[in-house]
């Protein structure tokens, strides 16, 4: 397996992995045409120019993991001030789940971080997601609040890189 960055011949893969990745759980729910409207949104935004929103800040960038020459997942870190990145497009292929992809890709997120200087990285994911959230948790991301939006509910995590600041 490969994490690597994103190349411009990744873009079918990564907009297929994440619309079935987002529907995957959602089909049959009473919220399902709330997760496609969210797709159909992400897929003419964001994820229509990933270079263009991921990869010209140089606090930015987004990843993919590879298998045999296969796109299977993937992740985005996007600058939001000195201090903080937002990570963005987690999703891994339902067919590769529970092999560590995850974990993987949250460890190039870690150290791209780490290695930019900034003290923390937040994220947002809806509640429905057990697997993603257990996951997040376990590598040390903590849900600070969640908010309502029709009928999901949108959960925020936060974990702290480095030395926790204290405000006296």
């Amino acid at each position: 397996m490969l994490i690597r960055e994103y190349r411009s011949a990744d873009h079918l893969s990564v907009r297929q992995i994440f619309t079935n990745g987002q529907l995957g759980l959602a089909i049959g729910e009473p919220f399902e045409s709330e997760v496609r409207a969210y797709i159909k949104k992400s897929l003419s935004l964001d994820l229509s120019d990933i270079p263009a929103h991921y990869m010209i800040h140089p606090g930015s960038n987004f990843w993919v993991a590879e298998i045999a020459g296969e796109v299977k997942g993937m992740v985005a870190i996007q600058h939001k001030d000195k201090d903080a990145a937002e990570l963005r497009r987690m999703s891994v292929s339902s067919d590769t789940r529970r092999r560590g992809i995850g974990k993987l890709l949250l460890n190039a997120v870690d150290q791209f971080c780490l290695k930019f200087g900034y003290n923390s990285i937040f994220l947002s994911t809806v509640s429905h997601l057990i697997a993603a959230k257990a996951m997040y948790e376990g590598n040390g991301y903590r849900l600070t609040n969640h908010e309502h939006y029709g009928l999901l509910t949108v959960e925020h995590y936060v974990k702290t890189l480095g030395p926790t600041r204290f405000n006296s």
